[in-house]
Parts: structure tokens; C-alpha cells; sequence
């Protein structure tokens, strides 16, 4: 996996494109290098922040900024094309979920759209900006599905494995939740590529959540 290079050609995904990733090749490579970061040994590495008191798996403190960011920047959502109801609906339901920090990995730890390089051909060529590295559940990385077209949700994460129940209401919320940040940010910065890529992540985590039973 093409970590920690000098130099990685190429341009962020969202600087390439404005569409979700269609490409089932491009899914199974990132899952291929996300699963091998995650079994890098992390014995003898610092784990003091990998707590599930992290901000990442504190329920109410997300719960309440994704409905801070709907309340503030409410217009932005509904540019979007979203419905206030609906992002009520799904704040709703993920304040229900137990959050759980289980297995213990190396996690780039703020992996979206912007952090995927992809070359010419939209091919990922590798990631970048590792800033907020932790040890952690990767349910918290394998967020980046929502990338993806809805036909990639199953290979990317069949390709990646070990994704069970709990990991994959981790993954969601934390899609869903950072999406909600994204986008209002997306507006605020009045870039309409984050603007589209935004709106087009939440609407994958919001529709794999309402798959949900």
C-alpha cells in the first residue's frame, strides 16, 4: 500500500470528479489497502486516546453536533436537496446505537473524499494526510463507502471482511455524522465540487441507514 511516500501523483478524488466511484476494481483496492493498514501490529504503540470516551464513539456529543450543524446551517441542507424531516428521522435512529471501540488497528482517522488520491484515469493511486492517526475500530475508516455507488457498498465491504453488525452501524454513523459536518462546511467554503460530494455521501449513508432493521 502507497503509505508515507515522498510524492503521490495525483489529484484528490474530488478535485478528479464529481460522482460517486463506479469503478468495482477502484473498491477493491482501497479495501485491499485499508485491511492492510488495519492489521499493522499495534503492540507497544501509544493506546491511551483508543478509549471509547474518543470523541469518534461518543454518542450524544455526535448526536448533538449533527443536529447543531442542521439548526445553523439548515439553508445549506436544503440546497442540498434534503428534507429536514428526514435528516431528523435518521439523527433519530443512530442516537439509538451503541458505538463500540472492539478491535484495536491503526486508523488513518479522517478518511473522505479529499484524502483519496486518484490519478488520470480515476484510479487511487494512494492516501494522504494521516494528521489524526489513532488506534481504533475500523468501522471509523471502512466510512469511506460512501464514495461509492450503491452497487459498491457490497464489494467494497465483502472485499475489505470482518465487517459484522456492530462495525457496520459504526461505519454508518460515522458516514452519516461526518457527511452532516462536510456538507455545511462544503457551503460555508462556497466549493461546489465538496458541495456535490457532500450532499452525494450523505445521501449513501442516509439510504444504507434506512436499510437497517
Amino acid at each position: 500500500m502507497p503509505l508515507g511516500y515522498r510524492l503521490i501523483r495525483g489529484k484528490p478524488l474530488c478535485d478528479a470528479t464529481v460522482s460517486l466511484v463506479d469503478n468495482p476494481i477502484f473498491a477493491k483496492t482501497l479495501a485491499k489497502w485499508l485491511r492492510e493498514l488495519h492489521h499493522i501490529p499495534v503492540s507497544g504503540l501509544d493506546n491511551t486516546d483508543s478509549s471509547e470516551l474518543r470523541w469518534q464513539f461518543n454518542v450524544p456529543h455526535r448526536i448533538k453536533r449533527c443536529y447543531e450543524n442542521l439548526t445553523q446551517y439548515e439553508k445549506y441542507f436544503l440546497s442540498a436537496g434534503f428534507l429536514v424531516s428526514s435528516l431528523t428521522d435518521i439523527i433519530e435512529k443512530i442516537s439509538e446505537f451503541k458505538l463500540h471501540n472492539t478491535k484495536q488497528s491503526i486508523l488513518h482517522g479522517d478518511l473522505y473524499c479529499r484524502h483519496v488520491i486518484v490519478n488520470e484515469h480515476l484510479s487511487p493511486t494512494g492516501l494522504i494526510d494521516f494528521g489524526d492517526i489513532f488506534i481504533g475500530d475500523p468501522g471509523i475508516d471502512l466510512s469511506i463507502v460512501s464514495i461509492f455507488s450503491e452497487k459498491l457498498f457490497d464489494v467494497f465491504l465483502d472485499a475489505y471482511g470482518d465487517v459484522d453488525r456492530q462495525r457496520l452501524e459504526l461505519l454508518l454513523f460515522h458516514s452519516f455524522a461526518h457527511a452532516m459536518s462536510f456538507l455545511s462546511y462544503a457551503y460555508e467554503q462556497q466549493k461546489p465540487s465538496l458541495q456535490c460530494w457532500a450532499g452525494s455521501e450523505l445521501k449513501r449513508s442516509m439510504d444504507e441507514l434506512k436499510k437497517l432493521k
